[in-house]
C-alpha cells in the first residue's frame, strides 16, 4: 500500500498541509530546517513516493532529473553517476538513471521522460555508437528536443554546446616530461582514434611538431575500444597491443596507455618478455585504477576529480546557454621508477 502524507504527518506531529508544503519544497517559515529534514527522513524511511502526474497537471516543478548513460561506461564514470545521485538528492531532486545500449535510439525514451515531467538531463556519453559526426548529429537532435520542451541539460564530454569535461593537457604534459626526464624519450601513447582530446593534449606538449609528426613519432593506434564490455576485455586488449608495440618499436623505453586497465595487461606482456616495468621501461595510464595502484610495478597515472566534476554537472544541469567547463585530474607520478638514463 502506498505511503500517504497523513502517515508522515502523524509521525512528524504536523498537519497534512504542513507536510505537503515541506515535501513539495514550497516556501514555508513555520518550522526550522531541522524539522523539515526530519519530515524528509520520515518520508524516506517509510518509502514515500511523490505523484509526479499530479504535479504536472498543476504545473508545479517535479524536481526530477534524468542521467542518461551507456551500459559499458568505465568504473570511474559510473562512480561519477552515483556521486551525482547523492548530490541531486541533497538539493531535493529525484533521479532516473537510464542505461542505453550501444546502437539504441534514445529520442523516444527522452520524449517519455519529458512527458513524465523530468526537468533536467545529464548526458554521459557517448550514449550512441557510430563515428564522431554521427554522434554529434544525434546529440544535436537530442538537445534540440530537450530545449524545445523548455528543459535543461548538461553533458559530460564535449559533444554538445553545454559540457563539463576533463582537461587532459596538464596530466599529459607532466607525464611526458616525467618520461623524458627519466630517459624514456622513445615512447608511444596508445590511442583508439585520431582527433581525441588525449591526442590534442599530446600535440600541445610538442608545439614544434605538426599533428602528423606527433602521430607518426609518438602514437600507436589501437583501433576501436569503446565496445569492450568488461575490465577483463580491456586488460586482454592491453596485453595484445603491448605485444604489437614491442614488435613494431624495438627498444621502446616508455608506453603511455589510454587507461590503467590497459596498462595492467601491458605489465603481464612485458614480464613474459623479460622486460621489467620501472627498470627497463616506464609505464603510464589513466584513472588511478586500484588494480594498477597495487600491482607491484610502478604505473604513473591521473585520478579523476570526481567531486569537482559531479558538483559542476549538478550545478550546471539547471542552467541554459553555452557552458564549457574543463577540470584537470590529479597527476600521480610513480617516483619509484628508476631512471633509464
Amino acid at each position: 500500500m502506498a505511503v500517504t502524507l497523513k502517515q508522515i504527518a502523524d509521525i512528524a506531529g504536523l498537519s497534512v498541509s504542513a507536510v505537503s508544503q515541506i515535501i513539495n519544497r514550497r516556501e514555508c517559515n513555520f518550522c526550522s530546517d531541522a524539522r523539515k529534514e526530519e519530515v524528509f527522513r520520515i518520508a524516506r524511511e517509510l518509502g514515500y513516493k511523490q505523484k509526479f502526474a499530479d504535479k504536472i497537471k498543476r504545473g508545479d516543478q517535479t524536481r526530477t532529473v534524468a542521467i542518461l548513460k551507456r551500459n559499458n561506461l568505465t568504473m570511474e564514470a559510473n562512480n561519477l553517476a552515483m556521486l551525482m545521485l547523492n548530490k541531486f538528492e541533497e538539493i531535493g531532486y529525484s533521479c532516473y538513471v537510464v542505461n542505453f545500449d550501444r546502437d539504441c535510439d534514445a529520442l523516444p525514451r527522452v520524449r517519455d521522460l519529458i512527458d513524465r515531467g523530468v526537468e533536467r538531463f545529464v548526458l554521459m556519453g557517448p550514449v550512441w555508437g557510430g563515428n564522431a559526426d554521427d554522434e554529434k548529429e544525434k546529440y544535436q537532435a537530442l538537445t534540440a528536443l530537450i530545449e524545445r520542451n523548455k528543459r535543461t541539460y548538461i553533458s559530460y564530454g564535449a559533444s554538445t554546446d553545454r559540457y563539463v569535461m576533463q582537461d587532459f593537457a596538464p596530466a599529459v604534459r607532466e607525464t611526458v616530461e616525467f618520461f623524458q626526464k627519466n630517459g624514456a624519450d622513445e615512447f608511444k601513447m596508445l590511442l583508439p582514434d585520431t582527433g581525441s582530446n588525449r591526442e590534442k593534449a599530446l600535440c600541445a606538449s610538442f608545439p614544434e611538431l605538426s599533428t602528423s609528426e606527433v602521430r607518426e613519432k609518438y602514437i600507436h593506434d589501437i583501433g576501436e575500444i569503446y565496445s569492450l564490455d568488461t575490465i577483463d576485455d580491456v586488460v586482454k586488449r592491453g596485453y595484445c597491443e603491448t605485444q604489437k608495440v614491442l614488435k613494431l618499436y624495438p627498444g621502446i623505453k616508455g608506453i603511455y596507455y589510454l587507461s590503467d586497465q590497459l596498462a595492467l595487461g601491458g605489465v603481464r606482456c612485458l614480464l613474459e618478455c623479460g622486460i621489467v616495468p620501472g627498470k627497463d621501461i616506464l609505464l603510464a595510464g589513466f584513472n588511478d585504477f586500484p588494480g594498477a595502484r597495487y600491482c607491484g610495478y610502478p604505473i604513473s597515472t591521473a585520478a579523476h576529480d570526481l567531486e569537482a566534476l559531479a558538483s559542476a554537472l549538478v550545478e550546471e544541469s539547471g542552467k541554459s546557454g553555452e557552458c564549457h567547463i574543463e577540470i584537470a585530474p590529479k597527476i600521480i607520478l610513480r617516483e619509484k621508477q628508476m631512471s633509464l638514463v
